[in-house]
């Protein structure tokens, strides 16, 4: 049974989701990575670290969820292309085991949304490929 954090909307993650798998890219703060380094929007704004976004309820399944990568040249796209991520490091990491996984390409990109567990440790394993 997954230990979901109690802020999680209903039905996520999604019945498609499965099991976390693979190593994946993250953008993170530091060469020390933080567990807040993969909060989610929902996170850090219960953490008072960003305003609430404006959702559809569609759509509040992914506010919950870790935006990670598969390909590096995609994460390195996404950086280049949005100016708060511009000076973001590229971190590489194992989550097998570690929550649900959903591919979720946006322009066909290899993004996908990592639902994480309130004991989820998977963090741990990234490292600072840059």
């Amino acid at each position: 049974m997954n230990d979901w954090p109690e802020w999680f909307p209903d039905a996520c993650p999604p019945a498609e989701a499965r099991d976390a798998e693979g190593h994946f890219y993250r953008l993170v703060d530091g060469v020390e990575i933080l567990e807040s380094d993969f909060w989610s929007h929902e996170q850090e704004y219960l953490a008072g670290k960003r305003p609430r976004r404006s959702w559809s309820s569609g759509k509040l399944c992914d506010f919950v969820s870790c935006s990670i990568f598969a390909l590096r040249s995609d994460i390195e796209q996404t950086r280049k292309g949005v100016g708060p991520l511009k000076h973001k490091l590229v971190a590489l990491g194992d989550i097998t085991g570690e929550g649900k996984l959903l591919e979720t390409p946006t322009n066909g990109n290899s993004h996908h949304n990592w639902w994480r567990t309130q004991t989820e440790t998977a963090w741990v394993n990234f490292k600072v490929v840059e």
